[in-house]
């Protein structure tokens, strides 16, 4: 069986291991978790790699396996290095934890939001927080290549965020040679 992206639940059967070994799947792909799959938009506890809560957005079936595509919430940064800003990864059932958890707390701007900001400090030098506070004002920040991300910062955190001493964000230093 080829891989296969799904947006919906297919027919599946649980897969039964003797021994360590799991027996071949009779009609429709296995799903290798201890409950049964949860729903697209559920918020899962990934096992894995160090990936924490990340939110169902489809189905994938490779030899005869069943599994999820889920989004992180909050990436490790070698997750985004790898596969970018708002990528999904690929877990069978036994890499998620059997019950399903509450939707997150984000304290503040998610990955890919902390990207952006980035490219705009890093392009825009020490003071980056006034001219964005001001782009915020005056609209400008619609006009950058990431303004749908900034204004996005803007309406979940504040102004007061971006002043305060929860936002980690540093212009990188400029290279002169």
């Amino acid at each position: 069986m080829k891989y296969q992206e799904l947006t919906t639940l297919p027919a599946f059967e649980k897969g039964i291991f003797t021994d360590g070994q799991a027996a071949p799947a009779i009609l429709y792909p296995r799903w290798s978790g201890a409950n049964d799959p949860p729903a697209i938009g559920t918020f899962v506890q990934v096992k894995i790699n160090g990936i924490g809560p990340a939110q169902v957005v489809g189905y994938f079936t490779e030899h005869a396996w069943l599994g999820l595509l889920v989004k992180p919430v909050t990436p490790p940064e070698w997750f985004t290095n790898q596969n970018g800003y708002n990528a999904t990864g690929h877990v069978f059932g036994a890499e998620v934890a059997p019950d399903t958890i509450t939707t997150p707390v984000i304290v503040g701007p998610n990955q890919e939001q902390l990207e952006a900001l980035q490219r705009y400090a890093t392009s825009r030098g020490r003071s980056w927080k006034a001219k964005l506070n001001a782009a915020w004002m005056n609209g400008a920040d619609a006009r950058e290549p990431d303004g749908h991300l900034l204004r996005q910062v803007r309406n979940e955190h504040g102004p007061s965020w971006l002043a305060g001493r929860k936002n980690p964000i540093k212009p990188a230093p400029s290279r002169t040679f």
